[in-house]
């Protein structure tokens, strides 16, 4: 304990399942390549207070503090567009199609804002 605050930032930024960039762990700077991924909230037993679970587009879950959300540029690019539509078909038929409101509430999850 240092007496000093955290930064909490990234914490406050990201939502569940949203989209990311994120480096690889073995990169080497400046021409550190960079992934599309989706959050899946800090790991807070894992690394510094900022590190994330990040899915992959291979479906598996890594842990990595270089992270950050996706520009409105980046959003906008087609390439990128291009790469979340295969990412989301990926894990649609890795994972399976999310479930309707209908059928959280048959399994007692109400619906959430």
């Amino acid at each position: 304990m240092s007496g000093e605050i955290a930064d909490i930032n990234q914490l406050c930024k990201l939502a569940w399942y949203y989209w990311i960039i994120y480096r690889p762990s073995m990169s080497n700077y400046p021409d550190e390549p960079v992934n599309l991924g989706k959050y899946f909230g800090s790991a807070f037993d894992v690394g510094p207070a900022i590190a994330a679970k990040i899915l992959q587009q291979n479906e598996e879950v890594v842990y990595r503090s270089t992270h950050r959300s996706l520009t409105i540029e980046e959003q906008a690019d087609t390439s990128i567009q291009q790469d979340m539509i295969a990412f989301k078909e990926s894990a649609e038929e890795h994972l399976g199609t999310k479930l309707t409101h209908r059928e959280l509430e048959e399994v007692g999850i109400p619906d959430m804002p």
